[in-house]
């Protein structure tokens, strides 16, 4: 792990480029080898706010499609790539639903399976 990041204060600016803020932090943090789809994933999260009224949930939906996507990989389900692609996918479907009103189907395969079932694997239990 990265060390001596100074913790935020109210007083630090705003970065400058946000556009890269994404692949500072990445770097930061070590992981910069990892290419996630920053776009669609900003976009899934907004959505994500949008639809539910709570500003919060856009940094919840990142989160977890962030975890999904590691778990899916972590687990060798799916490469780093196609697991994050899913996990938007799986995401977006949901939020597809919630928008339409219909209510999402929680016996849909999670990302994970999505992401194995594209490499031609099951979903392991």
């Amino acid at each position: 792990m990265p060390q001596n990041i100074p913790a935020p204060s109210p007083q630090s600016p705003v970065p400058q480029d946000p556009a890269g803020w994404p692949h500072r932090l990445m770097a930061a943090l070590e992981i910069d080898g990892t290419r996630p789809d920053v776009a669609r994933l900003a976009r899934t999260a907004r959505l994500a706010a949008a639809a539910s009224g709570q500003d919060d949930d856009a940094a919840a939906t990142a989160f977890i499609a962030g975890y999904a996507a590691g778990l899916a990989e972590g687990t060798g389900q799916a490469p780093f790539d196609r697991a994050h692609a899913a996990s938007l996918r799986a995401i977006e479907r949901l939020l597809a639903a919630e928008v339409t009103g219909g209510s999402g189907s929680p016996a849909s395969p999670g990302p994970a399976a999505a992401a194995g079932a594209a490499e031609g694997k099951g979903a392991r239990p």
